[in-house]
């Protein structure tokens, strides 16, 4: 790739310290690597490491040993900086003023950002809008409901112009418009030069948004590459199977092995004995057959490089 890298994360370790108990290992060895103009998908189970890493990333919290660069910069030793160049969501949320309204936090970090009063109210506005909340610019946060107040929050983060996207589970509380416009803004960032990391579990999202994905499995890198590249690693490939007809009934012998895609059309795993038993099904209800492709789940190929462990769910 000959775009500039912008994030470069090797073999990182982090650990918690709960007090009175020996330290907590969230990163193991975990990597990472950003290009600009690029769109990262950061996938794990809940207490993978995901949130941890980013936290390191943005010099939140400090890493025992690894190699780590993020826009030319050392987190640990310049995290004023970064920060001042990345905009973020950590966790879904961000900390706001319950008393303060939309406009009265736009004005502080404008200030705050060296962007000026007037232009922070005026770029934040202007988000808003595209959020269709501008109406409530001067409505306390503290009457915001969950889905407003992501989408204030979404707001800050883009709100410094960051060159830089960190977007730890964005969509929590968003309708699905909202998850729409979120997407235009992060290719519109995309388009514009910036790099986004975003984690969500919502795996589609990630699967439609990224241009390569990065997934840690106990703290550990276990695959970074091209969302195809992963959905080729799939030991649940599937085939899909579609008729010119509809067919909700009748299907009731093949659960829970067959999924249905549409209307007219089936997923069921590559297996000779299920495939067999589809085919008999539809001779028996005369179900026109009308196509029939090979598919890998990009879900199925997560969860392929993540069993055979229980969740944590401390991180």
């Amino acid at each position: 790739m000959n775009a500039e890298r912008i994030v470069y994360a090797h073999d990182l370790y982090a650990a918690y310290h709960p007090p009175g108990q020996n330290k907590i290992w969230a990163l193991k060895g975990s990597d990472l690597t950003l290009y600009t103009g690029e769109i990262v998908g950061l996938l794990g189970r809940n207490g993978a490491g995901k949130t941890t890493l980013i936290r390191v990333l943005l010099g939140l919290m400090h890493r025992a040993k690894g190699e780590l660069e993020v826009a030319g910069l050392d987190p640990q030793t310049q995290r004023s900086e970064i920060l001042r160049r990345v905009g973020a969501v950590l966790n879904g949320r961000r900390l706001l003023r319950d008393r303060w309204t939309p406009v009265d936090t736009f004005a502080y970090l404008g200030a705050a950002t060296g962007i000026g009063v007037g232009e922070g109210v005026k770029r934040g506005l202007r988000l808003l809008e595209r959020f269709g909340i501008a109406e409530s610019s001067r409505m306390q946060l503290m009457r915001f409901s969950l889905g407003m107040k992501q989408k204030m929050v979404l707001a800050i983060a883009m709100l410094n112009d960051p060159e830089l996207l960190v977007l730890d589970e964005p969509t929590i509380g968003l309708d699905v418009e909202s998850v729409r416009e979120l997407s235009r803004l992060i290719y519109e960032a995309k388009d514009e030069g910036r790099s986004v990391i975003v984690t969500s579990h919502q795996l589609n999202l990630l699967e439609r948004l990224s241009d390569r994905v990065v997934v840690i499995h106990d703290g550990v890198t276990v695959f970074e590459g091209t969302v195809e590249a992963l959905k080729s690693k799939a030991q649940g490939q599937k085939l899909v199977v579609s008729f010119r007809e509809e067919i909700n009934e009748n299907l009731t012998a093949l659960h829970p092995w067959v999924e249905q895609q549409t209307p007219t059309s089936v997923a069921i795993p590559m297996e000779p004995k299920l495939i067999a038993e589809l085919m008999r099904v539809a001779c028996e209800n005369n179900w026109d057959l009308s196509a029939v492709e090979q598919t890998a789940s990009f879900e199925d190929a997560f969860l392929d490089l993540v069993s055979g462990n229980e969740e944590n769910e401390l991180l």
